[in-house]
C-alpha cells in the first residue's frame, strides 16, 4: 500500500522580467532523515510553473506536447488539447540553503514539413511507417538528468504525431522552437524493421520557410 501526503508551501509571481523569489520554512518532519530512508519513505519538493500568462501563439507551451491516442487500429493521434499549462519539476531541497532555478520557455515557429515517397508493402496491417520527431531545450535547468546538447537545460519532445501509415505523402504543421537548435529524428519502419535518422536544424524567423523527407 501506498500512501502520499501534499503540502502547498508557498506560491509566487514572475516580475515583468520573468524573476522571482520564493520563500518557505522547512519544517524537522519535513526533512528526509535516515530513519526515513530506512522506512523507504520519501520526502521531497516540487516546483510548478504556471505558464496561463505566456501566448500560446508565441511560445511553446505544455499543450503542445501532449499527445492522445483515438485509435490504434488504425493508428490515429492528435494533440490532446486538454488545456493544460504547468510544468512541474521535483528537487531536494535543504534548510538554510537558497537556490537559484531558471525555466527556459522557448518561441515557437511554425514550419511546413513534407513526408512523401511513402509506399507500404502491407496496406492494412501498419508494418511500415514514416515519421518525424521534433526535439528542443526546454524546462528548467538542471531539473532533469539529461540536457539539451549544447545548453544548461532540459529538453521536450513532440512524437508519435506526424507519422504517415497509409498515405503516400503528407504536409504538417510542426511546431520548432524559435533562435534555437532543434533536433529532427525521421523514423523508417520497412518491412517492420526500424530505422531513424537524426538531424540537428537551427531555427530563425526566416529559414527555414518549409522542409521535405523522402522514405
Amino acid at each position: 500500500m501506498q500512501y502520499s501526503k501534499t503540502r502547498h508551501k508557498a506560491e509566487t509571481k514572475t516580475d515583468k522580467n520573468g524573476k522571482y523569489r520564493v520563500h518557505f520554512l522547512i519544517k524537522d518532519d519535513e526533512q528526509q532523515t535516515e530513519r526515513d530512508k530506512e522506512a523507504s519513505i520519501s520526502k521531497s519538493y516540487s516546483l510548478i510553473f504556471d505558464l496561463k500568462n505566456l501566448n500560446p501563439e508565441k511560445y511553446i507551451v505544455p499543450d503542445d506536447m501532449i499527445v492522445a491516442t483515438l485509435s490504434v487500429d488504425p493508428p490515429i493521434t492528435e494533440l490532446a488539447g486538454e488545456g493544460k499549462t504547468t510544468i512541474r519539476y521535483g528537487y531536494s531541497f535543504e534548510r538554510g540553503k537558497s537556490y537559484t532555478e531558471n525555466l527556459y520557455i522557448p518561441q515557437k515557429k511554425y514550419i511546413q514539413v513534407t513526408l512523401k515517397g511513402f509506399v507500404s508493402q502491407y496496406s492494412g496491417n501498419y508494418y511500415d511507417s514514416f515519421g518525424i520527431d521534433i526535439a528542443f531545450p526546454y524546462g528548467g535547468e538542471g531539473a532533469t538528468d539529461h540536457s539539451f546538447p549544447g545548453t544548461k537545460y532540459g529538453y521536450e519532445r513532440i512524437n508519435d504525431l506526424f507519422i504517415l501509415y497509409d498515405q503516400e505523402e503528407r504536409t504538417f504543421q510542426i511546431p520548432f522552437a524559435l533562435n534555437e537548435n532543434n533536433i529532427i529524428t525521421l523514423t523508417r519502419r520497412k518491412d517492420g524493421v526500424r530505422s531513424t535518422e537524426e538531424y540537428q536544424l537551427f531555427v530563425t524567423e526566416e529559414t527555414p520557410v518549409n522542409l521535405v523527407y523522402e522514405y
